[in-house]
């Protein structure tokens, strides 16, 4: 399907879009936190500049739980 605007419109268009910290990425986010996941932002050492990256330190986090739901 052909592009209905010109590149001109569609320069303008991209432009006006601003997608750091919407409200789907900000949940994910909050969720990441709380479940011991740490995590940085826009990381510049990994190709691509995604805007959440791994931590070295605590990649999958400290807590783990037991079945029952206590903390081990």
């Amino acid at each position: 399907m052909p592009d209905v605007l010109t590149p001109a419109q569609r320069h303008r268009c991209m432009s006006h879009i601003r997608s750091k910290a919407t409200k789907p990425e900000i949940l994910v986010r909050k969720w990441l936190w709380a479940h011991g996941y740490r995590n940085r932002l826009n990381v510049k050492s990994v190709p691509g500049k995604p805007d959440m990256g791994k931590n070295k330190k605590n990649a999958l986090g400290r807590r783990r739980f037991s079945c029952s739901g206590t903390q081990d």
